[in-house]
């Protein structure tokens, strides 16, 4: 098999000499096998001298699978950049004549030209093998992916293959790769934004804080629903999150967080001081429990905040016409009142969010 994978570029292992004959027999001559036994450390150390990643081709069925997942145990240590493996799996039940035999040789090539990567397997094994349809599978498949990843010897392998397994379990069971992007370009289109006036300030902060926590969208659905920034990256902020947080009520607190932890986030979220207030949301190394109290407390204080600039904005209306009318003094005593207790409300929701604001800074 030597010299055909230096002609191929590959080289393919099958569980056992049969397999590599028929393949052999079939145009196929860059296979080898273990010869009954497990695929050992010192054989893939050989499997490396000839190409980057060999392609690992065994049954579909449970003992084929169990059998390549012992040899990825082995090699996980020893991995690296210019050292992995690559994946082609077989029906259940079929070995590579059993497939060439049936007519499946073209469908076998092509599957060799393109095998499956390394962290792929990986994932569909592991996912396969815990069956995450429960909060609990979930958390047990976090953490044996993150228990592969750092078995992985080579520094930088095991950091990309930590992002790797992050970015797919995201995608599977929390926030999809298009709705973080849309995210992280509305935190940055928006960080120290001068255009952002009066209550869109706070409502930035909000949305930051339920792109943290976004089981609060549902949980504070109507209040969230009615925020009413002017600023429309922040309408399609508001309007994102709500959609995601209903599409998929699974949404864990830190399936966005890992995303907003990159070390290009730090500098967004460096405080302004006379622009952002010091909500214990808007940070990420607040106490989880206390920044979720605060950032509800923010919302319903904002939704209120708004229904009384909708009222103030009445009232004023009701002044303006009051001139016109035979009522005059008393509409105006009326309606100058009830201005005089709008604002005081709204200086008390105000000085509530200054302390929500300071209490954190």
């Amino acid at each position: 098999a030597g010299p055909a994978s230096r002609e191929s570029d590959r080289i393919i292992v099958v569980e056992g000499y049969m397999d590599a004959i028929a393949l052999h027999q079939a145009g196929i001559p860059e296979a080898v096998a273990p010869l009954g036994t497990a695929l050992t450390e010192n054989q893939m150390a050989l499997l490396w001298r000839i190409v980057e990643a060999p392609i690992l081709c065994f049954d579909g069925d449970s003992a084929g699978q169990k059998a390549a997942m012992r040899a990825v145990d082995r090699a996980l240590p020893a991995i690296r950049p210019d050292r992995t493996l690559a994946f082609v799996t077989l029906p259940a039940g079929q070995d590579p004549d059993d497939v060439i035999r049936a007519g499946g040789l073209p469908d076998l090539q092509r599957s060799f030209a393109d095998p499956q990567s390394l962290d792929g397997f990986l994932w569909n094994y592991i996912r396969a093998e815990i069956a995450p349809k429960t909060a609990t599978a979930r958390a047990k498949l976090k953490s044996r992916l993150n228990d592969i990843a750092q078995s992985i010897g080579d520094p930088a392998m095991r950091d990309e293959f930590g992002r790797e397994f992050r970015d797919r379990f995201w995608n599977a069971f929390g926030w999809k790769k298009r709705e973080v992007d849309l995210v992280r370009e509305a935190i940055v289109a928006t960080s120290g934004s001068a255009r952002l006036q009066g209550l869109d300030l706070y409502i930035r902060a909000i949305l930051l804080g339920l792109s943290r926590y976004p089981q609060i969208v549902t949980a504070k659905a109507e209040q969230v629903q009615s925020l009413k920034p002017k600023d429309e990256t922040l309408q399609r902020w508001r309007d994102l999150l709500i959609s995601a947080a209903f599409e998929r009520p699974g949404l864990d607190d830190d399936m966005i967080e890992t995303i907003l932890a990159d070390a290009e986030m730090d500098s967004i979220e460096r405080r302004h001081i006379w622009r952002d207030l010091g909500f214990s949301f808007f940070y990420r190394k607040s106490d989880s429990e206390t920044a979720k109290r605060d950032l509800e407390a923010a919302i319903d204080t904002i939704a209120r905040s708004q229904e009384l600039e909708h009222s103030l904005e009445r009232v004023g209306t009701a002044l303006a016409q009051a001139a016109e009318t035979e009522e005059f003094e008393s509409v105006w005593n009326r309606e100058s009142e009830r201005r005089r207790q709008l604002m005081a409300e709204r200086q008390r929701l105000h000085d509530e969010l200054e302390t929500l604001g300071e209490a954190a800074a």
